[in-house]
């Protein structure tokens, strides 16, 4: 860009006539340019679109083999797939038979500009009112002024398509973090309490909570029950603070969560999340996250209370055992014993079970229930529960339906009211006795 301002001011030096040619030139050169980019750019960023879409079925079909082979669709399941690599294939191949004639038109119209202005010097020279000599170094400025232009398409194009990937990383940068408090307030205790809470997870979207209030106090096992969607999981987001309500207050130890700060609320808080996810370690580094500077006996006491010590027990190198991307070496459930153990060794004041049970087998489900109900006689404990041992030994249950609190009270009364909650444990019971029979022939 500074080369061909500073050739076009020299030529106003020797020659105001094939400056101003020189000059004449660059708002076409602009727009042809600009429109060369503009094809590049939007051609391109259709191309990143599809290259995501292409992305996410190859990982998609990876990982999903197992199911794929159960159901006797692994031969045929990778249609989406190849409609996915086809469509990017087309992106591809739309980009280039775009982009190149725009890149070529914009060559084609440096070429003719640069002819134009020798033109222009020649006929003046051969007119007599410019000496040859004087041409001759004029020629050699309008190379100049042309030679860096030839190459701005190509800088150009990577530039917007520079810019489409800043453009996407940009988007999440500017993403607001959830405010701090300026002076972070500790809590007085490890009360819990939900005080007229509502909250959406898109401005447009519909109510998952709706005006759901309760309170656990501290030393009580509080079981959040009700069918599926009912918002038990995004009750538990709002106590970690993963999002602010959008309305009422989430409260630990009598302080709003906004009040606390992040960094203090982390420490009051243990989660067992229902989708577990381990880091490619060992099991012992896995747990150590929650504690860094626990010992090995640390370790075995939180495994004894989640029933990890058999895992651990059974596996070649015990606690050094390496579990994969994800906890891909490990079962089900003893990804969730691991979890647990986790959120045992923070040895926080509120600890919050999400269907911590939900891959348990029926000797550690009644391991993990036990633990919660020691662990409930010194903190606050939430469990987010189906199974109706687990419900049974809890000192309060509320029972959520549509996002808003259908009942609450002890499991005795609430059975003996005859209510939602008696008839969403009556139906559980009946389904503990499916049995698969064959039918009488």
């Amino acid at each position: 860009m500074v080369t061909p301002v500073v050739s076009v001011l020299a030529l106003f030096v020797w020659d105001w006539r094939v400056a101003l040619a020189a000059a004449a030139c660059l708002p076409p050169l602009w727009m042809v340019f600009t429109l060369s980019g503009e094809a590049v750019g939007r051609n391109d960023a259709a191309r990143d679109a599809v290259t995501d879409e292409a992305a996410d079925r190859v990982l998609e079909y990876a990982r999903a083999q197992p199911v794929l082979r159960a159901f006797g669709r692994a031969g045929k399941s990778g249609e989406r797939l190849h409609a996915a690599l086809e469509a990017e294939h087309g992106a591809a191949r739309r980009l280039l038979l775009r982009a190149v004639p725009a890149l070529l038109g914009y060559s084609f119209a440096v070429r003719l500009a640069f002819g134009l202005l020798l033109v222009c010097a020649v006929l003046l020279a051969l007119g007599g009112t410019l000496e040859a000599p004087l041409a001759v170094a004029l020629l050699v400025l309008v190379a100049r002024f042309v030679h860096p232009l030839s190459g701005a398409a190509d800088q150009g194009a990577a530039l917007r398509m520079a810019t489409n990937g800043l453009n996407r990383i940009n988007a999440v940068l500017d993403a607001r973090p959830l405010p701090e408090p300026a002076t972070p307030t500790p809590p007085l205790d490890a009360s819990v309490e939900f005080d007229d809470v509502r909250f959406r997870y898109a401005e447009d979207g519909p109510l998952v909570l709706d005006g759901i209030s309760f309170r656990a106090e501290p030393g009580t096992l509080t079981a959040l029950v009700g069918p599926s969607g009912s918002g038990k999981t995004t009750v538990a987001r709002l106590l970690a603070r993963f999002h602010d309500a959008d309305g009422g207050s989430v409260r630990v130890g009598g302080v709003d969560v906004r009040s606390i700060g992040s960094e203090e609320l982390t420490r009051h808080v243990a989660m067992v999340f229902q989708d577990v996810y381990l880091f490619d370690a060992s099991i012992a580094e896995n747990v150590l996250l929650a504690d860094p500077g626990a010992t090995r006996e640390d370790l075995d006491r939180v495994a004894a209370a989640s029933g990890l010590d058999a895992v651990v027990a059974e596996l070649p190198d015990g606690w050094d055992t390496r579990v994969g991307e994800g906890g891909a070496s490990l079962s089900g459930g003893q990804k969730q014993r691991v979890s647990i153990a986790r959120a045992l060794l923070k040895d926080a004041p509120v600890v919050v079970l999400d269907e911590a049970s939900a891959a348990l087998d029926a000797e550690n489900e009644a391991l993990l229930t036990a633990t919660a109900v020691a662990l409930a006689r010194e903190r606050t404990v939430l469990v987010i529960a189906h199974r109706p041992a687990t419900v049974a030994a809890a000192d309060r249950v509320v029972f959520l339906d549509a996002g808003r609190v259908a009942e609450t009270g002890t499991p005795d009364e609430l059975l003996a009211a005859g209510g939602r909650h008696a008839e969403f444990a009556r139906a559980r019971e009946r389904a503990r006795g499916w049995r698969l029979t064959a039918e009488p022939s």
